[in-house]
């Protein structure tokens, strides 16, 4: 099975991902930015070329099997949009949303760290969040970082309803 997604991305994958890019690349150039952002409601990013082959890798690359081929993928279509593959702008930013738990006590050794509950990936595979000294290594007070994100939620919602209040005249 892995030796078949390797072989669907060479050739398959890639040989449509580019004539898609082609495509973007040459609507693109038929239509002005401002009224493109205009009609969909949101603000653009940047290059639209460029944030679809970033996205696409991302996902694709998910697999571990085939993450290489992946990545060889990406480098190709980077190339042919004249992006180098090494470049501060060619990183891979996740466009979701994050959520930070700020300092995130330790009762065993008063470690404090920030947790991204949507990002750290020993988070999203663990059943019991720990501490990340190695020497501690003690679980985190559930009923304590879920009061947190419950001050977290309220706060947002009072800052919600001041600035709803304050933008009505």
């Amino acid at each position: 099975m892995v030796e078949y997604l390797r072989e669907q991305i060479d050739s398959y994958f890639t040989e449509r991902l580019l004539k898609k890019v082609i495509d973007i690349m040459s609507h693109m150039k038929d239509i002005n930015v401002s009224d493109a952002s205009r009609f969909s409601g949101q603000t653009p990013k940047g290059d639209y070329t460029f944030e679809f082959v970033q996205v696409i890798s991302g996902v694709l690359a998910l697999d571990q099997n085939v993450q290489h081929d992946v990545l060889v993928m990406r480098k190709n279509l980077l190339k042919y949009i004249k992006v180098k593959e090494y470049a501060a702008e060619a990183e891979f930013l996740d466009p979701g949303p994050s959520c930070i738990l700020p300092n995130v006590a330790c009762s065993n050794c008063d470690a404090y760290r920030d947790l991204d509950l949507c990002r750290d990936p020993d988070l999203l595979t663990e059943k019991e969040w720990s501490c990340a000294d190695t020497q501690c290594g003690k679980i985190y007070d559930r009923e304590q970082m879920e009061n947190s994100l419950l001050q977290m939620v309220r706060q947002r919602e009072r800052e919600n309803v001041a600035h709803a209040g304050s933008s009505v005249h």
